[in-house]
């Protein structure tokens, strides 16, 4: 009888394991994954649908590059750095672009907006489809933050008012800035008087600046920001390789908010970035590399099941800036206020 209770046993656990691991692979498709890729020559955004046995879809053919793509909440516009000649210029300036996902534009808004901006960076959408926070960078080195307001959400059809919320200067250097969940505040990166990178907190209208807590001490080395879907979990790329020997390159954290504890997502050779899926339950998309000059490899992860994300990379072409989007779903709840 005991033998049984054994086999039994055991054939329950093997059942458990097995459905955890299905669940897991489940949950690692569906929805799209913008990323850009230099395959085709300038670097262009690709669409890719996780789980699909079609290829990627360009989405757009510019002269110049494009860069760090993100998905509007509603998954129905990327927004993304490029370059362009704008009306009455006579050279190419950085230009933030929002299209649709097949590539027709929708919006521009040209570095001209933020006085003696000579490039863009990092736009992130807020959840309510009308702000985007991006960086802009003078010709000295120094950063700003940038605000971007639309008439209403998803209305491009008028010229969107801009905003300075941190103007460049010797107080901060500021960075790669996202906005919480609840669209109450913005965190970003900054650097003043103390270490790199560290990580802060504003108003999203603008305001002070505090800093956040990691481990009991202000959190630094602090790069590509994303929230989780609850946003209560903040996901980075971190440098603490460079002053302490027990990081392996840069690698994944994650920070709980509430708790105030950071989590090591990755520990491995090379370098990790990574984003939550959009309405997801906790999966991710990963560009990982197998040592800091290799080039990144796709990969979509839940828990410690990663899978490559299949891309149909190009040898000796590069891939990267994932983003994910997921249709929402019962299994997110709205996200708290954490301001």
């Amino acid at each position: 009888m005991e033998g049984r209770f054994t086999m039994l046993s055991r054939r329950l656990l093997l059942a458990v394991l097995l459905f955890g691991a299905f669940a897991a692979e489940a949950s690692l498709t569906g929805g799209k994954v913008v990323f850009t890729s230099n395959r085709s020559g300038k670097t262009q955004l690709y669409v890719k649908v996780p789980g699909s046995a079609a290829p990627p879809v360009k989405i757009t053919s510019g002269f110049h590059d494009a860069q760090h793509p993100h998905w509007s909440p509603n998954g129905k516009y990327i927004a993304y750095i490029t370059r362009d000649v704008i009306t009455g210029g006579s050279s190419a300036i950085d230009v933030l672009y929002i299209i649709d996902e097949s590539g027709a534009l929708m919006s521009t808004v040209p570095m001209v907006k933020f006085p003696f901006a000579t490039h863009l960076g990092y736009p992130q959408w807020a959840e309510d489809g009308q702000r985007i926070v991006l960086t802009y960078f003078l010709a000295n080195g120094q950063r700003g933050l940038g605000l971007i307001t639309f008439p209403a959400p998803y209305q491009f059809g008028n010229p969107p008012a801009t905003k300075i919320l941190i103007a460049p200067g010797p107080a901060m250097n500021p960075g790669e800035a996202i906005f919480s969940r609840d669209g109450l505040s913005i965190y970003f990166s900054g650097d003043n008087i103390g270490p790199l990178a560290e990580l802060f907190r504003m108003p999203a209208g603008g305001g002070s600046a505090s800093h956040v807590l990691g481990n009991g001490k202000p959190v630094r080395r602090f790069f590509a920001p994303c929230f989780s879907p609850d946003g209560l979990r903040l996901m980075y790329n971190s440098e603490l390789w460079k002053e302490d020997a027990t990081y392996l390159d840069e690698e994944i954290l994650e920070l709980d908010l509430p708790a105030g504890s950071i989590a090591r997502i990755t520990k491995e050779p090379g370098n990790q970035y990574g984003c939550y899926a959009a309405h997801g339950a906790g999966e991710f998309v990963m560009q990982s590399s197998a040592k800091p000059s290799a080039p990144y490899a796709l990969f979509l992860q839940e828990g410690t099941t990663r899978v490559p994300l299949d891309v149909a990379s190009v040898p000796n072409r590069k891939d990267g800036s994932p983003d994910w989007w997921k249709p929402p779903c019962a299994c997110v709840a709205p996200p708290p206020s954490i301001a």
